[in-house]
């Protein structure tokens, strides 16, 4: 292991020292090409599709005067949340309650 550091830091020292050739660093000044005259327009595939055949709903699939009514309660004694939610749907009314608490479990 001990090699491994003394032939890094030989490498490290002929770097500092300049003995290894380095490329010259020379910077000049950007090169302006002419734009084009002329664009072309790009070459376009035509690609053919095929119509997608359009669903068709059944009249029996609407309800004028919709109605439904669904409740949940849960409780959780691990974390203590308690949530309750209550909706019910009459055509256009729709009435409900939602509450969420959190209770203690006495140990």
């Amino acid at each position: 292991m001990a090699f491994k550091f003394v032939v890094l830091a030989c490498l490290v020292a002929v770097a500092t020292a300049g003995l290894l050739p380095v490329a010259p660093v020379s910077y000049s000044a950007p090169v302006y090409h002419a734009a084009p005259v002329a664009y072309a327009a790009a070459p376009v595939a035509k690609l053919a599709y095929a119509a997608a055949p359009i669903a068709k709903l059944a009249a029996e699939e609407y309800d004028a005067h919709p109605q439904y009514s669904f409740a949940y309660d849960m409780q959780d004694p691990v974390t203590g949340d308690s949530k309750t939610q209550h909706e019910s749907r009459d055509g256009d009314v729709v009435q409900g309650s939602y509450a969420a608490s959190h209770f203690h479990i006495a140990e």
